[in-house]
């Protein structure tokens, strides 16, 4: 899930950035 992505290979593109997560929604931080 997203938890798991963000804790993974998302946490270094969390600044400010649009991350895409699986299942296509997409989240603005």
């Amino acid at each position: 899930g997203p938890a798991v992505w963000l804790a993974s290979s998302g946490s270094d593109f969390v600044n400010g950035q649009t991350i895409f997560i699986d299942g296509g929604m997409t989240v603005v931080v």
